[in-house]
């Protein structure tokens, strides 16, 4: 009886419409001393520089801290709030994750720009 009450909701649950949107993960690496709201948003192979563009404008009034704007890799480093983060995470043009910044990969890069 159960069942056939179930199976009667099928018809009903495929017609609704999907409105599961794809959410770019937050991945932490273990053990990293992570600076807090700093983030690299990797957009995706096939993003070109518009998209780039249009997915810095959700920064608002926060300015990007560098920008990745090359054949092989499009994105940028920023702090992010909440809110921000949430909006790039839902953004069609950012990759599968957004990468949060160690303290480690920050004195790297200072490290790259001096040497």
């Amino acid at each position: 009886m159960h069942f056939s009450a179930l199976l009667a909701l099928v018809p009903l649950v495929a017609a609704a419409p999907s409105s599961i949107v794809r959410r770019a993960p937050v991945i932490k690496p273990e053990g990293a001393r992570l600076i807090p709201s700093q983030y690299i948003v990797k957009l995706k192979e096939t993003a070109s520089t518009e998209s780039l563009q249009d997915a810095m404008t959700h920064l608002g009034a926060t300015e990007a801290n560098h920008v990745y704007d090359s054949e092989n890799f499009k994105g940028f480093a920023s702090q992010l709030d909440a809110e921000t983060l949430e909006k790039l995470q839902s953004h069609p043009e950012v990759r599968t994750e957004l990468a949060p910044v160690s303290y480690e990969d920050h004195l790297v890069s200072k490290d790259m720009r001096l040497g």
